[in-house]
């Protein structure tokens, strides 16, 4: 797969990527992971904020915890496999 890009954009790329000390493949599995989490992570809020809607049921303070530990654990996680290309 090929992907054209602006070269100011390419620029940006490798300004940044330079600043984080990174490639610039690097910097965009980054950014993609971090795009990925919160999608899915919205989707997941939205899903929950429907069902309320339409139910009247919200979550319970035990899942709202557990939501939040898997959370917290996941950030643990990427904080501890986090490279430098």
């Amino acid at each position: 797969m090929s992907i054209e890009i602006d070269p100011k954009v390419e620029r940006d790329l490798t300004e940044l990527a330079g600043i984080k000390n990174m490639s610039v493949n690097a910097l965009l599995r980054e950014f993609t992971a971090e795009q990925k989490r919160y999608w899915k992570e919205r989707r997941e809020d939205m899903a929950a904020i429907e069902k309320f809607r339409a139910t009247g049921e919200g979550i319970s303070q035990d899942e709202m915890f557990s939501k939040m530990d898997r959370m917290i654990n996941e950030a643990r996680t990427l904080a501890n496999t986090k490279t430098i290309d």
